[in-house]
């Protein structure tokens, strides 16, 4: 399963490889509010999707993909070295959350995903849908880290509930 934001499903070049998929859509904070008549809904989606989620995981046996940092990384603009995007923090104690409430082992494990030379994204981050698109063919460079012990990175802290 993918947790993907609403650009996946409403972006008229990806939303043909999404469809059929197994997609939890959650709104993006960065653009919430970017139609306020609509951020009341997108809040209640996303409510709805974290609740799927826990559902998943309650069944045991899934794979859920998230991106907690928005999903598409992007050079510095001046030295043009390759970064990953900070990570949401609340977005990863969520997760964190719904696997330890969930009744069933779970495990998080970092993921990174290569894919920038396909199809690059706009320099900076877009409101508008539709920017130019350069897509070619080209390699993609996954890497899995060790999983992630919460406990072990709380019990490094003096205060661990922080």
């Amino acid at each position: 399963t993918y947790v993907a934001g609403d650009r996946v499903l409403t972006d008229p070049l990806c939303k043909p490889f999404s469809m059929g998929r197994n997609l939890i859509c959650v709104y993006s904070k960065k653009h919430m509010n970017d139609v306020p008549e609509l951020a009341e809904m997108k809040r209640k989606a996303n409510t709805r999707s974290l609740k799927e989620m826990a559902l998943l995981l309650r069944g045991g046996s899934q794979i859920i993909w998230i991106a907690p940092s928005g999903g598409r990384d992007r050079p510095d603009p001046v030295t043009g070295e390759w970064y990953p995007a900070p990570f949401d923090a609340s977005s990863v104690d969520n997760m964190r959350r719904l696997v330890e409430h969930s009744g069933t082992p779970g495990h998080i494990y970092p993921l990174a995903l290569l894919c920038h030379n396909i199809m690059p994204p706009p320099p900076q981050v877009e409101k508008e849908i539709g920017e130019k698109r350069v897509i070619s063919f080209h390699g993609v460079g996954v890497s899995a880290a060790s999983e992630v012990s919460f406990s072990d990175i709380a019990a490094s802290y003096e205060t661990p509930d922080k």
